[in-house]
């Protein structure tokens, strides 16, 4: 089952040291083997309930189970040197290496055989355990397309087997599966069997850790199961950092999860030189002979696992010495034995809930040492108040909450609409009987996103006809004409009237502009009706053009130089009634001023080959958008968004009734081919002209045609008005309010990105078809047009260029790998330029802001380069106005912006994106992750300390400490005065910085918790604007230490100076009392203050650092988080 050779030789398990930090004599370990014959070991000793009392701490001691064969050992040992060789634990003695390849009767598939292990392990009979499982079934290598190799018979989304698998390759999967579970089951055995010793644990898992579309055997179920139980760590690394002495190297990344003190330190990426030779795995005879373990790797391990089991045999030893009141044990190695039965009391008490209910029951006084680290009840950001009142991002989120939206979250719309909601369940159930009569309305639902995917007329009209009879719609008497330059919009303007009317929702205008045509804030006011928050409108031009200038205005290059291709996007508008052609002179006579507008043309070629063509409306030249007054801005969704709506789907999925509320993917299913949640996106069809232009906006709506005295009036709303955006947003918010309320929260949410629908799905195959089909007919019926054959369902699909995709636990978001690489080559290309062309920090800003929505963390930059451009493009406007003043050359200065006008924005990102692979992928939980883990700072003019606590129960406990002095030349590098409260503030956030650098892999993709008495420190892991460099320089490096850990949330709480009392002892160097009691016996490190080696970026008082000027643009790092 392992992989590799297993052997060892013998490696010295010295006399009591009271501690294991001797190094051990170690040969090769080419492996622990798969089932080595070693109990695994994790800290989970019981400490002595009381503070005093042999007799407490010996009752404590009797708990510990020994095996039958330790037992023996101690009763005949006279010493310890006979106990370590009567005791059958030495490297030399006996390694069980069980692989399949050397004894075939060694299968873990074979009951017989895997029932004898489980027993074994179960006994206590082994110290440790590997797996090296076979990853065969699970190899990303059966993806290439490599003639004669296997087919793959796995994916991610298939994890237990491809659904056109034969029987064989089925039977293949199933063999993997097995053995990776029978694997893991062992190991949570094994660590079990530890725990109940109160030994330290060594017991481990080992596989590749596969692609996001092939898989790997850490997506099953089951393994996601063992490794959250167990509270497995993982560790990752590349084969050829462990072949140092190769000239030829496996690249292949390897994947160690499990319980093993320092595990973390087998951690190595590639760093191999030039002259190293990366041999590519192809072919069974290099893939088979890359799954042997390099000899430093199980140099390493072997070491972990020696060092570990030295502590296992003092504690046997000196615990059985204690029980018997030997002569044999003196006052020091009582100590020791005292203070590695504290750490193994944390940890055990965290890994077995009834001894978390024990620890309630302690006496006051042994809680007392440590009552400044008692957990709040739920654990809320706890920050003292400021003055300083709400930061603008703040107001602006409140200003979206108070607007009533629809296109961000609509569900939280509609749970403010009473009679929305009424009015939407009543349309779901007319649904019910309306399918269950026409059963045939389910096929544009099974066909959705084929070329057979279509909305059957005939029940269309019979829909319809039931809609409007149950909503009274009114119709009007008579036949309205329109002019042949007016636009009939799509939209049943009497049916979403006569919805307004019965759901009482507050969009008015929906129905009169399908009817007149929209304004567009040029000529014709825009109507507010409270969807969205209001802004403060910049003055509107009021000069408008002469028309007769039209005559000789001429379109773009890209246009006149292919007319043949613009004549086809043109014609296709033509034919949908989108514009029409005028000679020049009738348009002259109709609109005698207005704004005409030339034209352009984008091409581009899509995956399959066609030739997508885009014409491009360029009203910022013409200054038609100058004139137009939008006073209300949109609410677009987010990424993120899209998480917290499966986030509510799971928190409230047992409020649907029947039983189909009690599985769902959002669970730990083992059927998980049988999801029943899934993402449903719907493409709305030319969305911007399902509008049409009011005819007094009109006159705004004209560019040159492609033939000589002609032009072109857009007569249908299009993507280049400055409104447009706003009025189709508000068309939008009122599509998002009007599904979401024919579903409960939990059965279906619903996010609105403009033309972009993301809708999920709830339920049985059946019930995601009805309710597919019901929004499909129900959108139909109202008008709205969507692209069914661009249509797609799935737990994988794209959506405004993220992906997303459902696992058990998790929604995985993928960010464009190309988008990632093209900001980092413009990122890398900027640190040799001083100037760059406005146009290209326009583009690279657009797709930095896409890559925000994924990784919040980024949108402070985003902001202020922002900001930046804003201003650049105001002096532009300014300079234009300047040249035409100008008597000699006239032409405008403009078009380029100042690298370093970006500030310390450029530094940071080009620190985030130095390994774009990690931007790729993001995993959310599907649940609020509560902190388990947290860090306590302080500082002092002459130091910092802090201390990483951990929860058990309601209470928190200490697990190390470090404590570092500061030196002249770290504040120098810090720009503060060195041993001065001056520089307090400064050194209260190192202090946190630093926490985080040595204990941030602990809490990988979990929440923590940060405490200090410092509210300036405090605010920096909130939202911080401040124009002190160095605070942002600091919180710009905790914010990459963050991602860079998977830390989703931090959960800042302010605690008064008397209650700080041990991480203010550890900053007092030189200058402190007495250790404080809660420190007794605790891991304590001395560090320095200042880790350069650790720093993505140069502090502010080093000469080249960004930081060593004033922030041009402060802002907080911590807006988004």
């Amino acid at each position: 089952m392992a992989e590799g050779n297993r052997e060892a030789e013998e490696a010295d398990l010295s006399s009591p040291d009271y501690g294991g930090d001797e190094e051990p004599k170690v040969g090769t370990v080419t492996a622990v083997a798969a089932g080595s014959k070693r109990q695994e070991e994790k800290e989970t000793g019981k400490v002595p309930p009381g503070e005093d009392g042999a007799e407490d701490k010996d009752e404590d001691r009797d708990r510990f189970w020994l095996p039958e064969r330790v037992k023996n050992a101690l009763q005949k040992s006279r010493n310890f040197d006979e106990f370590r060789k009567a005791r059958p634990f030495r490297l030399e003695t006996y390694v069980e290496a069980l692989d399949r390849k050397k004894d075939t009767e060694i299968n873990l598939a074979d009951p017989k055989v895997y029932d004898e292990i489980d027993r074994s392990v179960e006994e206590g009979e082994w110290d440790g355990f590997h797996s090296g499982f076979p990853c065969a079934s699970f190899s990303r290598v059966r993806w290439r397309d490599s003639p004669g190799g296997p087919m793959p018979v796995r994916s991610a989304a298939h994890i237990y087997g491809l659904p056109g698998n034969t029987p064989s390759q089925q039977k293949e999967a199933d063999e993997g599966t097995l053995m990776a579970t029978r694997s893991a089951w062992l190991h949570k055995k094994q660590v079990m069997a530890c725990q109940k010793r109160g030994v330290p644990e060594v017991s481990t898992l080992e596989n590749p850790p596969g692609a996001k579309d092939s898989g790997s055997a850490w997506d099953l179920l089951e393994l996601l199961q063992v490794v959250q139980e167990t509270k497995s760590s993982t560790v990752e690394f590349n084969t050829c950092a462990y072949q140092t002495k190769l000239r030829k190297r496996w690249f292949k990344p390897a994947r160690w999860t499990g319980k093993l003190e320092t595990l973390g330190s087998l951690a190595k990426v590639c760093k191999c030189p030039a002259w190293v030779e990366h041999v590519p795995l192809m072919g069974k005879q290099k893939t088979e002979a890359a799954g042997a373990y390099p000899e430093e790797l199980t140099d390493a391990v072997a070491k972990k696992i020696v060092e570990t089991w030295k502590r296992v045999l003092n504690l046997e030893w000196l615990r059985y010495q204690f029980k018997m009141k030997s002569n044999l044990i003196n006052k020091l190695q009582i100590q020791w034995l005292e203070n590695e039965e504290k750490r193994r009391k944390r940890v055990y008490e965290d890994s077995t809930p009834e001894n978390q209910q024990a620890l309630s029951s302690e006496p006051k006084k042994a809680r007392t040492e440590v009552k400044m680290l008692e957990a709040n009840d739920n654990e809320e950001e706890a920050l003292p108040s400021s003055s300083t009142g709400p930061s603008r991002k703040r107001i602006r989120e409140d200003q979206n909450d108070h607007a009533i939206g629809g296109m961000r979250n609509p569900s939280i719309a509609v749970s403010r609409l009473h009679q929305v909601q009424r009015v939407g369940q009543q349309i779901s159930d007319a649904w019910a009987v309306f399918a269950g009569d026409h059963p045939e309305v389910l096929d544009a639902a099974k066909n959705y996103g084929s070329r057979e995917a279509k909305i059957n007329m005939e029940l269309l009209d019979a829909w319809r006809n039931r809609l409007q009879e149950f909503l009274e719609v009114k119709l009007m008497d008579g036949i309205t004409l329109k002019e042949e330059v007016e636009f009939a919009s799509p939209l049943n303007a009497a049916l979403w009237d006569a919805w307004r009317v019965a759901s009482r929702d507050p969009e008015q205008y929906i129905g009169q502009w399908a009817r007149e045509g929209v304004p567009l804030g040029m000529d014709m006011e825009v109507p507010a009706s409270g969807i969205y928050p209001t802004v403060d409108p910049q003055e509107p031009l009021e000069t408008k053009m002469d028309m007769a200038e039209l005559k000789n205005l001429r379109n773009y290059e890209s246009v006149e130089t292919q007319k043949e291709e613009a004549s086809i996007e043109v014609d296709r508008y033509l034919k949908k009634g989108f514009c029409r052609v005028l000679s020049w002179e009738e348009l002259h006579e109709r609109f005698p001023e207005g704004t005409a507008s030339r034209l352009a043309l984008i091409m581009k070629q899509k995956p399959d080959g066609s030739t997508k063509r885009r014409i491009v409306i360029d009203m910022k030249r013409s200054r038609g958008n100058d004139r137009a007054n939008i006073k209300e801005r949109i609410v677009l969704p987010r990424a993120q968004d899209i998480v917290e709506s499966l986030r509510v789907m799971r928190s409230r999925e047992r409020e649907l009734r029947g039983r189909d509320s009690e599985r769902s993917i959002l669970k730990s299913s083992r059927a998980f081919q049988d999801t029943e949640v899934e993402f449903c996106p719907l493409d709305l069809q030319d969305a911007f002209c399902h509008f049409g232009v009011h005819p007094t906006e009109l006159k705004h709506c004209v560019s040159p045609g492609l033939e000589s005295g002609t032009g072109i009036l857009w007569v249908a709303m299009l993507f280049g008005f400055k409104g447009a955006p706003f009025i189709m947003g508000r068309l939008s918010a009122a599509i998002g309010r009007l599904v979401q309320s024919m579903f409960h929260p939990a059965a279906a949410q619903t996010q609105v990105y403009i033309d972009d629908v993301a809708l999920i799905l709830r339920g049985s195959q059946q019930c995601r078809d009805l309710n597919l089909a019901k929004v499909l007919y129900v959108l139909a019926a109202f008008g709205v047009q969507v692209a069914m054959e661009k249509g797609e369902r799935g737990r994988r699909v794209q959506w405004i260029g993220t992906t997303f995709e459902l696992i058990p636990n998790y929604v995985v978001l993928g960010a464009p790998e190309k988008m990632i690489g093209e900001v980092k080559d413009t990122l890398d290309s900027w640190a040799k330029k001083g100037m760059i062309p406005t146009k290209e920090l326009r583009s690279f800003l657009g797709k930095l802001a896409w890559i925000a929505g994924i990784i919040p963390r980024l949108r402070w930059t985003v902001t202020a380069m922002y900001a930046v451009l804003t201003k650049v493009l105001n002096e532009e406007d300014k300079e234009h106005e300047r040249a035409q003043q100008r008597k000699g050359d006239r032409r405008p200065k403009v078009g380029l912006v100042a690298v370093k006008r970006l500030g310390t924005t450029v530094p940071w990102l080009q620190a985030a994106f130095a390994t774009p692979e990690s931007m790729v992928i993001r995993q959310e939980p599907l649940e609020k992750l509560e902190p388990v883990w947290g860090v306590v700072t302080d500082a002092s003019p002459k130091g910092i300390g802090g201390l990483l606590i951990h929860r058990v129960g309601q209470s928190w406990h200490i697990v190390e400490a470090f404590e570092a002095p500061v030196q002249s030349h770290q504040a120098v590098s810090l720009d503060i005065e060195f041993q001065q409260a001056s520089g307090q503030a400064v050194l209260e956030a190192v202090a946190m910085l630093r926490a985080l650098q040595m204990w941030s892999t602990k809490v990988q993709k979990g929440a923590l918790v940060i405490r200090s008495d410092s509210s300036v420190a405090l605010a920096i892991t909130k939202k911080l604007s401040s124009p002190t460099k160095t605070l942002n320089y600091i919180a710009a490096e905790i914010s990459l230490l963050l991602e860079k850990a998977c830390i989703s949330r931090l959960v800042p709480q302010h605690i008064p100076g008397t209650l700080n009392k041990e991480a203010d002892w550890l900053s007092r160097l030189g200058d402190r009392g007495a250790i404080p009691a809660a420190l007794v016996g605790i891991k304590l490190r001395r560090t320095t203050a200042l880790s350069e080696r650790q720093l993505a970026m140069k502090p502010p008082g080093q000469e080249g650092s960004p930081w060593h000027a004033a922030l041009p643009h402060p802002s907080g790092v911590y807006d988004s988080l």
